[in-house]
Formats: structure tokens, C-alpha cells, sequence
């Protein structure tokens, strides 16, 4: 059997497994985008390891997924494979907001490319059209971002938790 096949052989064994909590209807979708993700997760290991450690690349591949993957639920799961686009914008502007204030409180001088308003007017933004599956998350974010926006341009004592 080729490199390639027996690959496609432990993904394959990977994937049914995942895919036991699935609704029928979700599961070609799921598997089609979970191969994806097993590729860009261990494809490298493969093509690095020689031969003789395949058994060993593919026993950690299967070790890896039961551990972060396998017994998420069928959301968690979705969540996994379809990120929201708008949930990482927020998130992303989130943890900057929270670089900034940690700057801002460990006594380093911080250099602001934006104004408060429109920091705040990106929070909203994102946060109003993340999908449902991502609301109660980017809500916490959102709720933590905007205590860092407070202690960075208002000089509030109360910052996030994150700090």
C-alpha cells in the first residue's frame, strides 16, 4: 500500500469516529471539512518522519484527537470547522485592546491608531453580526474588550479579567 493510502487510511478511521455525534444530515459536510483540517494538522509529521515511524506519527495523530477533538459535541464540533469570520474580527480586536492595556499598566508608553469611538464603533460592528453559534462567547469578549477600552482611554482602575 502507498504512503499516501495508508495516510488517507488513519484519517479515515479519524473521521468516522468524529463524525458518531453527527446528524445524519451534517456528516458528509463535516467530514469533507474535518480531512481538511487532519491535513493541515499532520500531513507534516508524515511527510518529515521516514517509514519506519508512520505507526508512531499516526498513533500520536489518533492520541491528539481523542484528547481535543473526538468527544466535543456536534456544536463544538461545528464551531471547530466553520469559524465565524466576524467572531475572529472581534476577538482580534479584542486582544489588541488587551496588548494595549497591558502596555498601559505594566508603565509603557502607548502609541493609540485609533480613537475610542471608533474602537468602540468596531466592537459593535462585529459583535452584532457574529452568529448565533459564537454570541454567548463574543459577548464575554465584547463585555472585556470594552473594560480595557475604558482603562486605556479613560484611565478607569478596572480592567479585564485577562490582565
Amino acid at each position: 500500500m502507498e504512503r499516501f493510502d495508508r495516510i488517507e487510511e488513519v484519517y479515515n478511521a479519524i473521521i468516522k469516529v468524529f463524525i458518531k455525534n453527527v446528524t445524519a444530515d451534517k456528516q458528509s459536510k463535516f467530514s469533507e471539512a474535518y480531512r481538511k483540517y487532519l491535513h493541515n494538522q499532520y500531513d507534516k509529521y508524515f511527510n518529515e518522519n521516514e517509514e519506519s515511524g508512520f505507526n508512531n506519527i499516526a498513533n500520536m495523530c489518533v492520541s491528539r484527537e481523542k484528547i481535543t477533538n473526538i468527544n466535543k459535541t456536534e456544536i463544538e464540533k461545528e464551531a471547530m470547522l466553520f469559524p465565524d469570520k466576524e467572531y475572529i474580527a472581534l476577538e482580534n480586536i479584542s486582544l489588541e485592546l488587551e496588548q494595549i492595556a497591558r502596555l498601559k499598566k505594566n508603565g509603557n508608553t502607548v502609541n493609540l491608531q485609533k480613537r475610542k469611538e471608533d474602537y468602540l464603533k468596531e466592537l459593535k460592528y462585529h459583535f452584532a453580526k457574529v452568529s448565533s453559534l459564537f454570541k454567548y462567547t463574543a459577548e464575554k469578549m465584547l463585555s472585556e474588550a470594552i473594560l480595557d477600552l475604558e482603562y486605556i482611554f479613560n484611565d478607569k482602575e478596572a480592567h479585564s479579567f485577562r490582565m
